[in-house]
């Protein structure tokens, strides 16, 4: 974990000194996934309707086994009744980040394409504001990759994934010019087919 520290106007800050750490709060992911294709049958044996009803079977799999993996890499995160949660208490005593201060985490979590066909895959949560940056989403290409330049966040930001690819993600948390209220509750990780060839 990486205490990030910004200029303001008025110079340097210290950050987090002489506040007190933020309640506990858990973000739990909820994973979304958009499909796209079409297919167009051109023959002889027109007809005007068709009703063809058939029984089908669906299975469902947890967060880390998924077609679209979500797969714990920190102690931040967990895979608790299958499903990605997050949980900034540590085992070290901490309960939370700092208010009035800027956090980054590297590696937090991995999204991994367990399907068969490449897909963009990015991340939106439920900001407060539209144009909070209180956390914000990048893409690494290992879990300890500090790298907060790539936003994988918004489909704008699609980031590429093959059959069998993993991207890891990273979160910077901005309090400083932010209330802890501004902070997302929930994600949502989608994928798209179509934007399986986004330049990463």
């Amino acid at each position: 974990m990486v205490e990030v520290k910004r200029p303001t106007r008025d110079g340097p800050r210290e950050i987090g000194r002489g506040h007190t750490t933020m309640e506990r709060r858990k973000f739990v992911v909820g994973l979304g996934a958009l499909a796209s294709g079409s297919a167009a049958a051109v023959g002889t044996g027109a007809f005007n309707f068709a009703n063809v009803e058939r029984s089908i079977s669906i299975d469902t799999a947890g967060d880390d086994s998924a077609f679209l993996a979500l797969e714990s890499e920190s102690e931040y995160t967990n895979n608790v009744g299958d499903r990605l949660a997050f949980d900034f208490e540590t085992d070290e005593g901490g309960s939370g980040i700092n208010e009035d201060s800027d956090y980054s985490f590297t590696g937090i979590f991995s999204i991994e394409n367990q399907g068969t066909d490449a897909v963009g895959v990015w991340i939106e949560d439920n900001d407060d504001s539209e144009d909070s940056d209180a956390a914000s989403w990048y893409a690494a290409d290992s879990a300890t990759n500090v790298n907060f330049d790539d936003s994988i966040e918004g489909s704008g930001n699609a980031y590429s994934l093959t059959p069998g690819d993993k991207v890891y993600v990273n979160l910077v948390v901005l309090l400083r010019d932010n209330s802890v209220s501004d902070l997302p509750d929930q994600i949502n990780v989608k994928a798209d087919r179509s934007a399986g060839n986004a330049g990463n």
